[in-house]
C-alpha cells in the first residue's frame, strides 16, 4: 500500500464507486472486478446484454469523469 499514491488507494476508489447511482456501481463491479458477461449482466437486472453493454459504457465514463474530479 506504501507504494500507490493514495488516490489509487482501495478507499479512494470506493469514494468514487459510492458517488454513482446504485445500478451504474453494481454494472461496474459486475464487469470490470467479478468479470461476468454483459449476457450475465444483462439477465440479472432483467434487460438486454445490448443494454448491459450501453450501460456498462456509460457508467465507465461516470467512474472516469467522477475520479477526475476528485483526484
Amino acid at each position: 500500500p506504501s507504494e500507490f499514491p493514495e488516490y489509487e488507494s482501495n478507499n479512494f476508489l470506493n469514494s468514487v464507486f459510492d458517488k454513482l447511482d446504485f445500478i451504474s456501481r453494481d454494472i461496474l463491479k459486475m464487469r470490470f472486478v467479478f468479470g461476468k458477461s454483459f449476457k450475465y449482466i444483462g439477465r440479472t437486472l432483467g434487460i438486454s446484454s445490448g443494454a448491459a453493454r450501453v450501460r456498462a459504457h456509460r457508467a465507465k465514463k461516470m467512474f472516469v469523469e467522477t475520479y477526475k474530479q476528485m483526484s
